[in-house]
């Protein structure tokens, strides 16, 4: 085993003339490597802390995609026969980019390039033993990568080098720091996954693997063939045409030992291309496996498809995507049908198609009855192998992330995307793949998670999600911390710390920030935190929401307190406080949550925020208040309702009394005039 792999989560640091890696391993800027070079990252000496001694080899990426994080996590630390070593990966300051960018350490290899020094080994008569000596090493390190699920996506002729000195053990050399097969000139791609836009290759399998070794084998025992110096279109065009095998050894002198074993691993029928098992077999010096392809379907007369004539039904998909009018009208019309059923004798695929139609015809609202949408989902039914091909894109199934972010980088509108996955290309993809049943099932799982991301426009949902959830390997994209390169949940509270002092109060927890929180807690986190609240129009709610996830974060990587984190949402939480309507425990719950704040602590402001229990006295206790107020309301309102009454009744008492006054006076008056009068 190597040294143990650095995770990519903080410990990076900037020097003025390097750069290191979780403190362990320093990258040298000023010392590139060209010769190691690939086309989605540059290649600089590294060495290991303190000690300095081993030489190794530094991968910055620098294509602006994901690279394969998922891949790195399996194999960073391991040691393969048949790999360059990956030793660790990670994020980095890197001063040519003023950026922190993604890093894969490697063991650098003693030998030179394979591409150098093959062609000298071959000398007349000395049959297949050099390259199969120069393959078994790379052949048992491609079954140990079948074994975790991962396909190599990088073989080729100038990403092979010998280990060591001695130039005798061949190894693969780096594919993990772009998207799958996005390094890969398109010759070295599978038919099914060269018809793809670079960036939607795939994933893939072991098959795609063998099918670059094919590629490769040709390319080191012959020499740089004729088409390594035509356009790619040109080449996949006579591939599409007259088979892969034909159309790359088209011209070239082939040894007999080499034709059958090329015509095994160039098959453009995954089903038919060798395995590992006769790969293998094949490079222990064992009897060839024989493989009988079966005929292809024979047409009694070509379709004429835009004034030209087709044979073949992949050549009639790859031209009918370049015109989907004239497809659509062929499809409507029946004519490819008929074809179909009488010339090319396959009524079930016609059958298949007529069903589209009228599918597309009596439910147009519901799955999408445009041209566009009808063309895609006949190609796929008329060449099963090949890629999505809706509109202006072109992807595999597993290639869909890659493709998401290379449009969002890009500044493209994704809403092609997003409709290709809405009218279920993907799925009919699928079901017309070939691939295992769990395989099948955990990718229609992921598509229809996908799916219900894409249609809600909440933040922590829509096409931010998608993207993260996709590509583990990409940096998040949210402008405050773009430059950052936080691929890791552990070091987003680190650099949204930073970015909290100038952030304004609706600019720092954006759509993307939301997106890849919720992406990489996954779905039974994400489900435990009131996502759907950090949309609500109601200020405390949408507050609560926030602190919510970022105390989420803080729980789960509790590295270090975020006090100006801390005072930005507490910006926001006011409205949240002010719901408390006893007057000295809202004082109190602000005094503590001043406190909570100057201390950085997410996790506490947040159970103080959210405690139901001063909630639930303060609701009591109001009910109770207004339980009392309405009672002396009714009470007033009972008095105001007797004042007349009252004011009568006074009235009269007081005209009694008057009365009584007055003829008391009145005879107490006569009373003394008598007796005046007597006198």
């Amino acid at each position: 085993m190597a040294a143990s792999a650095a995770s990519g989560n903080g410990g990076t640091t900037a020097g003025a003339a390097s750069s290191t890696l979780a403190d362990r391993w320093r990258i040298d800027p000023d010392a590139p490597l060209p010769t190691f070079d690939l086309p989605s990252a540059q290649a600089f000496a590294a060495t290991e802390l303190p000690a300095q001694e081993r030489p190794l080899l530094a991968f910055l990426c620098t294509s602006g995609l994901p690279f394969r994080a998922e891949s790195a996590r399996l194999l960073a630390g391991s040691s393969i026969e048949g790999l360059l070593g990956l030793i660790a990966y990670g994020i980095v300051d890197w001063p040519a980019e003023q950026a922190r960018v993604p890093a894969l350490l490697y063991e650098r290899p003693k030998g030179d390039p394979v591409c150098e020094l093959f062609g000298k080994r071959i000398v007349p008569g000395c049959g297949d033993e050099p390259i199969r000596a120069l393959l078994r090493p790379i052949g048992r390190g491609l079954r140990v990568l079948q074994r975790l699920n991962i396909a190599h996506r990088g073989i080729r002729p100038d990403n092979l080098w010998f280990e060591d000195a001695a130039n005798r053990s061949a190894v693969a050399g780096c594919a993990l720091s772009g998207p799958a097969g996005w390094d890969q000139p398109s010759p070295f791609e599978p038919l099914e996954r060269a018809m793809a836009e670079r960036a939607g290759r795939g994933e893939g399998d072991t098959a795609a693997d063998i099918y670059a070794l094919g590629v490769t084998v040709l390319w080191l025992v012959t020499g740089p063939p004729a088409w390594s110096f035509l356009p790619d279109a040109e080449v996949l065009s006579a591939r599409v045409g007259k088979g892969s095998y034909s159309a790359l050894t088209q011209g070239v002198r082939l040894p007999e030992w080499l034709v059958e074993p090329l015509r095994c691993m160039l098959a453009d029928d995954p089903d038919q291309r060798w395995t590992l098992r006769e790969l293998q077999a094949w490079l222990d010096g064992m009897p060839l496996p024989m493989h009988i392809s079966p005929p292809l379907p024979s047409a009694e007369g070509p379709f004429v498809f835009s004034g030209k004539p087709f044979i073949g039904l992949r050549e009639l998909a790859m031209a009918m995507a370049r015109d989907v009018p004239a497809a659509a009208q062929a499809i409507r019309g029946g004519s490819l049908q008929t074809w179909l059923r009488h010339g090319l004798r396959d009524p079930i695929r016609a059958k298949r198609l007529d069903e589209l139609v009228e599918g597309a015809t009596y439910n147009a609202a519901e799955i999408g009855g445009g041209d566009d949408a009808l063309v895609a989902r006949a190609l796929l039914l008329i060449d099963e192998t090949a890629p999505i091909r809706y509109r202006d894109a072109a992807f595999s199934v597993d290639g869909f992330g890659p493709v998401l972010a290379k449009r969002v980088l890009d500044g493209e509108s994704v809403q092609t995307l997003a409709e290709a996955i809405a009218i279920g290309l993907p799925k009919l993809c699928l079901m017309q793949s070939r691939g295992s049943g769990a395989a099948k099932v955990e990718r229609a799982r992921r598509l229809v998670a996908l799916s219900g991301y894409l249609r809600d426009p909440r933040l922590g949902f829509g096409v931010e999600r998608c993207l993260y959830v996709a590509n583990p390997g990409l940096p998040c994209l949210s402008l405050s911390i773009a430059t950052c390169g936080v691929v890791e949940l552990a070091d987003l509270l680190r650099e949204l710390e930073a970015a909290a002092a100038a952030a304004t109060d609706d600019k720092l927890l954006d759509r993307h920030v939301a997106g890849f929180i919720a992406a990489r807690i996954g779905n039974e986190a994400a489900a435990a935190i009131p996502l759907s609240g950090l949309s609500d129009p109601d200020a405390a709610t949408s507050a609560t929401a926030m602190l919510a996830l970022l105390a989420f974060v803080q729980a789960r990587h509790p590295d270090a307190p975020r006090p100006r984190l801390a005072r930005w949402i507490g910006r926001k939480l006011p409205a949240a406080i002010a719901s408390i309507r006893h007057r000295p425990t809202r004082v109190a719950l602000e005094r503590e949550a001043a406190r909570k704040i100057a201390l950085g602590d997410l996790c506490g402001l947040h159970v103080l925020i959210s405690d139901p229990e001063p909630r639930r006295r303060d609701h009591s206790g109001f009910r109770t208040a207004t339980a009392a107020w309405k009672r002396a309301e009714m009470e007033i309102a009972a008095l105001d309702r007797l004042q007349a009454q009252r004011q009568l009744a006074a009235q009269a008492r007081g005209a009694r009394v008057a009365a009584i006054i007055g003829l008391s006076g009145a005879c107490v008056s006569i009373g003394a005039t008598i007796l005046l009068a007597l006198r």
